[in-house]
């Protein structure tokens, strides 16, 4: 349903509404009212636990490079090893063919003896 109003009925409804805002603000008030040291408290608890979520964002950023650190390390460390193996395997079937090599002249030594 759209309602059709002039500036004198808009005028008169914001009226309405800001006095119903300040009828249940002022009720709300009244029934919790504080003393200064009360605000005080909770503006300093407040500020404790704000400064306790600071805290623990800085902690949470710390342990979060951290781990990525030492999961970067660990890549690097992966990947090392993998050359070193590769590098490794073909020192051994180097090493497997000169054996081998050395054994048949042994064994062509000894025949031909």
């Amino acid at each position: 349903m759209i309602v059709i109003l002039n500036n004198s009925n808009i005028i008169r409804e914001a009226n309405n509404i800001m006095k119903e805002r300040n009828r249940n603000h002022s009720i709300s008030v009244t029934s919790k009212t504080k003393s200064i040291k009360e605000y005080i408290l909770d503006n300093k608890e407040i500020n404790l636990k704000n400064y306790l979520i600071g805290l623990l964002k800085n902690e949470r950023t710390y342990l979060n490079d951290k781990e990525i650190n030492i999961t970067k390390s660990l890549k690097n460390s992966e990947m090392e090893l993998d050359i070193n193996m590769h590098q490794f395997n073909g020192y051994s079937e180097k090493e497997k063919n000169v054996n081998k090599a050395n054994e048949q002249a042994i064994i062509f030594i000894k025949i031909r003896s």
